[in-house]
């Protein structure tokens, strides 16, 4: 028996309704409502309340395998995903605040080639990072769902907008043919500034 299965037998067993199962556990009558349709689950605090106003055990309601502890595991999941998000967009933040840092610096030192030579090969290095760190992001953010076919845009990771999918076939070859194009162009800067 699930969850909502639980709390609907356990309230009929004592001749409530919705309204007055809702007033003992301090909750909406929606929120009843939405548990017993399987809608929602209960958080922690509303579940411990529900199974001492039943007298029931709280292991068996949370026995391995329901309804409870799938939702409990998603959160879980939901929680460190979010917390690895976080910190791979800080990283892009800070690659994207060096880079700009960088181009300061070459407008600044325009004479200097020596800053010219080193900031051309440090922004192509961490705009080379921000691709891996993006791709990477996308494929975490937006896991492979069997049997639907990859859209070709996806939200932005860092600011609004749209950006290419890499999971799409399309936008992995429109990702490897921009890599390459930086990295064409950065490297016919430094070959000139070498070879001059």
């Amino acid at each position: 028996m699930n969850l909502s299965e639980i709390i609907k037998s356990q309230r009929t067993i004592k001749n409530l309704t919705q309204s007055q199962l809702a007033d003992k556990l301090l909750v909406s009558n929606k929120t009843v409502s939405n548990w017993e349709t399987g809608k929602t689950l209960p958080d922690i605090d509303s579940l411990i309340r529900i199974v001492h106003y039943f007298d029931l055990s709280l292991d068996s309601v949370i026995k391995e395998g329901s309804d409870v502890m799938k939702d409990l595991h998603n959160k879980e999941n939901a929680y460190h995903l979010q917390k690895k998000l976080a910190i791979i967009d800080k990283i892009m933040v800070t690659c994207l605040i060096l880079i700009m840092l960088s181009v300061m610096l070459l407008l600044v030192t325009r004479n200097n080639r020596a800053i010219i030579f080193f900031s051309t090969i440090f922004v192509l290095v961490i705009s080379l990072m921000l691709i891996i760190i993006s791709i990477y992001r996308y494929w975490i953010a937006y896991p492979k769902v069997p049997g639907l076919r990859e859209p070709l845009f996806v939200p932005k990771a860092i600011g609004l907008g749209w950006a290419v999918n890499p999971r799409n076939k399309l936008g992995m070859i429109i990702t490897i043919i921009t890599v390459l194009l930086i990295i064409l162009i950065f490297g016919t800067i430094i070959f000139q500034m070498v070879s001059s």
